[in-house]
Formats: structure tokens, C-alpha cells, sequence
């Protein structure tokens, strides 16, 4: 997602070069550098969409600057929402414990909202079979 963004910045910044809009070219070349160092730092949710092939996927978003993933399924009553592949690929990819991914499993609409944790991440879901699953991940502060 912000690959296309960068890139097209880069693309921009080019232009600009070479339309004279640009004072010097160690300008030119620090504000390319400075892009590159942006794509580089995608969050560990980002990243784990774009492994999934999800960046475009219905139901699956990346929100607060890429640290938090809202996943939703598609139920028995929804016309849009991911597949349970999807979960399970963003789920290793996040490195979600057992305990957690068990509790995600066995959730029923009984349940009510649920919460875990694990590593820098916290996560709450919820699930019945009319709306399939809706989990929030969000990854932590490190300060």
C-alpha cells in the first residue's frame, strides 16, 4: 500500500528534477532517499497484509498508520467479507499464540466480545453466524 504511494512520490520528485523545479541535485537525491527509508518502515501489520496478498482483500483493513488490522468475515447474512485462508495467514504472520488463535476458534455468539493478548499485540473479537467474525488487532506502543 504505501510501496505504490512512495513510488509514485519518487516518480514525482523525478519529474520535478527534471523540470527544473528542483534547486540541486542532492535535493533530488535526499528526498529520494528519504522515500525509500518510508517504505522500509512498514509496521509488522502492514507487512503481514502485503505477505497475505491481502492490501485490496474485502473485509480486511489496515488503520491508525498501520498499527491496527480490522479483520471481518463474511456470515451466513453479509454480501462482502474475507475468507477464514485469510485470517489463518494473517494470524502466523502476526505470530499469534496458540492460546489466543484456540480462543479465537472456539468463540461462540454466546460469548460476547472477547479479548487477548500476546507479544506488542491486543486483540478483541467477536463472532456470530449471521455476521462471521470481526477482529481488531492492534499492535502496541513500544514506548
Amino acid at each position: 500500500m504505501k510501496r505504490t504511494i512512495v513510488m509514485a512520490g519518487i516518480a514525482l520528485l523525478g519529474a520535478g528534477s527534471l523540470a527544473g523545479c528542483s534547486s540541486s541535485n542532492s535535493e533530488s537525491a535526499s528526498d529520494t532517499e528519504s522515500a525509500e527509508e518510508a517504505v522500509a518502515e512498514n509496521t509488522p501489520i502492514e507487512d503481514a497484509v502485503d505477505t497475505c496478498n491481502l492490501s485490496i482483500e474485502s473485509g480486511v483493513d489496515v488503520g491508525d498508520g498501520g498499527r491496527t488490522l480490522l479483520i471481518d468475515t463474511k456470515g451466513e447474512e453479509d454480501a462482502f467479507g474475507t475468507n477464514v485462508a485469510s485470517v489463518a495467514c494473517l494470524l502466523a504472520e502476526l505470530d499469534v499464540s496458540d492460546a489466543v488463535v484456540s480462543r479465537i476458534d472456539s468463540t461462540r455468539a454466546l460469548d460476547g466480545r472477547q479479548e487477548g493478548e500476546w507479544g506488542e499485540y491486543t486483540a478483541s473479537w467477536g463472532y456470530h453466524p449471521d455476521s462471521g467474525l470481526d477482529l481488531i488487532i492492534e499492535l502496541q506502543s513500544s514506548e
